[in-house]
């Protein structure tokens, strides 16, 4: 889910102070005015290709601070032929964001799809 009433300026601020970076370098850094960083500072939101600049000049992805979640989920999947029985297993564990450990596999072992 989004936040709502989110103003990514301040934040954007926030993160060149803690990595002890100057206004100046920062907007050489990123190409624009160093005064166009106190515009920045100020925004609610900006352009996503200038967002992605700052993220990179920054060290920062500031896109996943639109999401009320600390990160997104990342999940991998892997598929695997079982019975009814396992499968109904594994599925709840999944939904229910158990961590599952396979041990002793290979991917020999698999039956691929």
């Amino acid at each position: 889910m989004l936040k709502e009433n989110f103003d990514i300026g301040p934040l954007i601020k926030k993160m060149v102070e803690k990595r002890k970076m100057t206004i100046t370098d920062f907007s050489l850094k990123c190409g624009f005015p160093r005064e166009y960083a106190y515009t920045i500072f100020k925004q609610k939101s900006i352009d996503t290709y200038l967002l992605c600049v700052i993220s990179k000049v920054l060290n920062h992805n500031f896109l996943l601070e639109y999401f009320e979640e600390e990160k997104p989920i990342n999940r991998k999947i892997l598929i695997i032929v079982a019975d009814d029985q396992k499968i109904d297993k594994i599925t709840a564990d999944l939904i229910s964001d158990k961590s599952l450990i396979i041990t002793n596999m290979k991917v020999s072992d698999l039956d691929w799809i």
